[in-house]
Order: structure tokens, then C-alpha cells, then sequence
């Protein structure tokens, strides 16, 4: 379960399944992304190349997204994926960004500005994780008065290790606002109990 509170700046991701991973989590608290192990009780720092629960997602793939703050963009054309006719971007990280990947580039689809595909490279230069986001569902935001659009699946491919691949697919989406209890290391450790 992914929970966000945008307003805050805040995260947190629950495991309930499989048994043995249920009441892991992890909580972005400022600029700090925690991970809690309900084996050990322990909080750990990690990074943001910390990978989610052993999968090839990162805490960006579900926050919300700050592209526009985090990076410099550049248009690169237009092109075709497949069926859509989409708008290539490269982003390069700012100075003072905090990001996994200091250098994207995005394929845009032009009728729905949503990504269609992201590849993600190191400073030098080398390809290191691609995204697909093949389904999209808009939804009623109330707290933005307007419809927005949510990825319903996400598939990532590590380039570094051929063949490691990660699908998230959102089953359901709820849009009404949660509580800051929920933000807390204190609720999250009652829900390993």
C-alpha cells in the first residue's frame, strides 16, 4: 500500500504480502527515506537508489512527480512509439537536486502529456533502469478540482542486470486525503504488530 500526502512532501510505503515481508516500510520524512524492519524493530536510512522491497522501483516511481523542480529540460523532437506520437525531453539534474539518476529522457504522449517511456542514465552516461508506462486511468481530484491522471502500470527494466524486471500494476486508487498520523514511524510499527 502507497500512501502520499503531497501537501506535506511525505510518503510511505506498507508491505501487507507475502507474509514474510508484511509490516515492512518505508516513510519519506523530509528529505530522509527510512526503511523499518519489523523482524529486527530498527529504522535504517537508505538512499535514494534504494531499491523498494528487493524490486527495481525507487521512492520516485510512487511520489509525486518533481521533474520540473528537480531537473533542467531540454526538448529533443518528436517521434513515434509504437502507435503515439510522443515529445522527447532530456533532463538534467540541478545542482542541489537530490535524485537517483541525474540524467533522463522521457518520451511524452503529445494528446495526453502523460510519460510513456522514461530511460534513466548514471553521470557517465550509462543506461541504467528503463520505464514503461503502458496504462493510464484519470480520476476526479478534489482537492485539485479537476480530473488527473494516474499510471495504472509501470514496467521496469534494470540495464544493468539483463533480464531483472519489476511490474506494478495500481489496482485501485483513492484520492481523498489521509490523515498525518499515518506519517509517523510510531503507526507504521503498530501495523507490523
Amino acid at each position: 500500500m502507497v500512501y502520499r500526502r503531497d501537501a506535506d512532501d511525505k510518503i510511505l510505503i506498507l508491505f501487507t504480502k507475502p507474509k514474510e515481508e508484511a509490516g515492512k516500510g518505508y516513510l519519506k520524512i523530509d528529505k530522509n527515506l527510512w526503511m523499518f524492519d519489523p523482524n529486527t524493530g530498527k529504522w535504517d536510512r537508505r538512499t535514494e537508489r534504494e531499491r523498494i522491497g528487493g524490486t527495481n522501483s525507487r521512492r520516485a516511481d510512487f511520489d509525486e512527480s518533481r521533474l520540473s523542480v528537480e531537473f533542467n529540460v531540454a526538448f529533443d523532437g518528436t517521434d513515434k512509439l509504437g502507435d503515439y506520437k510522443v515529445f522527447k525531453t532530456k533532463l538534467t539534474a540541478k545542482p542541489d537536486a537530490d535524485v537517483a539518476y541525474p540524467v533522463q529522457k522521457i518520451w511524452i504522449d503529445q494528446d495526453s502529456r502523460n510519460i510513456l517511456k522514461r530511460e534513466e542514465y548514471s553521470l557517465s552516461g550509462k543506461l541504467m533502469r528503463t520505464t514503461f508506462y503502458p496504462k493510464w486511468n484519470k480520476k476526479f481530484s478534489t482537492s485539485k478540482k479537476a480530473e488527473v491522471w494516474v499510471p495504472e502500470e509501470m514496467r521496469i527494466f534494470d540495464e544493468l542486470e539483463k533480464g531483472n524486471s519489476t511490474v506494478i500494476l495500481i489496482k485501485e486508487t483513492d484520492l481523498s486525503a489521509v490523515s498525518s498520523s499515518v506519517f509517523t514511524k510510531a503507526w507504521v510499527e503498530s501495523k507490523s504488530r
